[in-house]
């Protein structure tokens, strides 16, 4: 079980430096957008529109995924014997039931998992969005209208 959460840990980090390496490019791109003249680039308020939102919905999914975290977190402290299913489908259940623990069985105390399960479903989708958005700008392509220097140009 230590080698699979090893494991679960070393991907979890990778796919956090590709979400960071993907918001490098989107800041990039709209570098780029934002140097041309809107006569320069055909589909300027596309991209930019397409591109910023990108950004946006990456920062939304980053402060979803902290707010589930925090949530995990929090019922992990109040519930030893609560079963918590990370991101990669891997379930840590503490108990051999593998069942919810309320608090007093009440199910006011329990709801906290429910919303850290659909705010998880809702950063899919965003992650979704991202996604085709960043199909969408690349389809429409960037096109860099700068001159190189012949001075500078290596032999």
């Amino acid at each position: 079980m230590a080698k699979t959460n090893k494991y679960s840990s070393r991907k979890s980090f990778v796919c956090s430096l590709f979400d960071v390496a993907l918001m490098m490019a989107n800041f990039s791109q709209m570098k780029t957008v934002l140097d041309q003249n809107q006569e320069e680039q055909k589909w300027y308020y596309v991209l930019l529109s397409c591109i910023g939102l990108s950004i946006l919905l990456q920062i939304v999914f980053a402060v979803l995924m902290l707010i589930v975290w925090c949530i995990e977190r929090r019922l992990e402290q109040r519930c030893p014997h609560h079963k918590v299913t990370n991101r990669d489908g891997n379930s840590t259940p503490q108990s051999q039931t593998g069942g919810t623990c309320c608090i007093g069985n009440t199910k006011s105390k329990c709801c906290s998992s429910d919303v850290a399960d659909t705010l998880d479903e809702i950063g899919l989708f965003v992650v979704f969005i991202v996604i085709v958005l960043n199909i969408v700008i690349v389809s429409f392509g960037l096109t860099a209208t700068g001159t190189i220097n012949p001075a500078n140009k290596t032999q």
